[in-house]
């Protein structure tokens, strides 16, 4: 998401939800997922008062609630649910562990009703450059979806989606495209060119790519493989 009108990130996803209450009525049966810098008092109470469903990531950014969070008796409990994947040269294992807020623990965030930890124990296999490597990685959730709607598993896959979301689509803006480094910064332009990016993305993965920057290289050798995915509707792998 670029700068736009609205304002900063904050005040665009601020402004989208605005847009999407006037339009539907209510956020009933929606659950909105965002990144750590939208966990935020004005979008969880704008969320939570049209009816909405939240699961939002904590981090340092919020240093008051991810210390409360961390502080919660998190080595009692076992694994509630557990994942495995690979892809992407790597060897994945996802350990999932929820706890009811407690009453007594104030969480800095209102209407928090579960707190989720997620530790990914990641094995990232060799290539020309690094050897194999093990790596930890924990991520903590706060969400206002009770116990009896959003089972453990369901609020991991919840959280997977925003990962594959951020995987597939923002991080290669920013790896691929350089976008974080580009200088538009005013009016309509940044949120014009974030629309090109998307659109050549998409383009490209259905059209086969599943590694856009290699596709780049070889639409920068080819030119007509750049025009082959702008025109053809055929799912392919070529690269």
């Amino acid at each position: 998401m670029g700068t736009s009108k609205v304002g900063d990130e904050i005040g665009a996803v601020g402004h989208a939800v605005t847009r999407l209450i006037d339009r539907w009525g209510s956020l009933a049966g929606i659950v909105l997922v965002a990144d750590a810098k939208h966990t935020q008092h004005r979008l969880v109470d704008q969320v939570s008062g049209a009816g909405g469903w939240w699961v939002l990531p904590v981090k340092e950014n919020q240093p008051g609630i991810h210390t409360r969070v961390t502080a919660l008796p998190w080595s009692d409990l076992t694994a509630a649910a557990v994942e495995r994947g690979t892809g992407h040269g790597r060897r994945e294992t996802r350990t999932i562990r929820v706890i009811q807020a407690p009453d007594h623990v104030d969480l800095g965030l209102a209407g928090a009703i579960q707190v989720i930890r997620i530790g990914r124990h990641i094995l990232r296999k060799k290539n020309l450059t690094a050897e194999p490597a093990w790596t930890r990685e924990t991520a903590y959730f706060l969400t206002n979806l009770p116990a009896h709607l959003a089972d453990p598993a369901f609020l991991a896959r919840i959280v997977r989606s925003h990962w594959r979301i951020e995987n597939q689509l923002h991080c290669v803006r920013d790896t691929a495209y350089d976008e974080d480094r580009h200088t538009a910064r005013t009016s309509n332009g940044p949120v014009n060119l974030a629309c090109l990016r998307n659109t050549a993305i998409s383009r490209h993965r259905l059209t086969g790519a599943s590694n856009i920057r290699k596709r780049l290289r070889a639409c920068a050798r080819h030119a007509h493989r750049a025009l082959h995915a702008l025109t053809t509707r055929q799912v392919q792998d070529q690269l």
